[in-house]
């Protein structure tokens, strides 16, 4: 479903900023984490890719191909 308004496409738009920035952050200390929890480093990985996911559909609601 692609976003109808303006104010919609701002919204989404945003939320895919803001997704985007918080999968960054982890990114950012996934090799610091893991030199102390394995574990944990590996759970990251997976949050990592389920907000990279959720950014790709984002995208896609604003019809942008990436």
């Amino acid at each position: 479903m692609a976003v109808r308004s303006l104010a919609d496409h701002a919204v989404v738009w945003e939320l895919g900023r803001r997704v985007a920035a918080v999968a960054e952050r982890i990114r950012a200390r996934l090799e610091s984490i893991g030199a102390a929890d394995l574990v944990t480093q590996d759970v990251l990985v997976r949050v990592v890719g389920a907000l990279e996911k959720q950014q790709w559909l984002l995208r896609m609601q604003l019809g942008e191909k990436a």
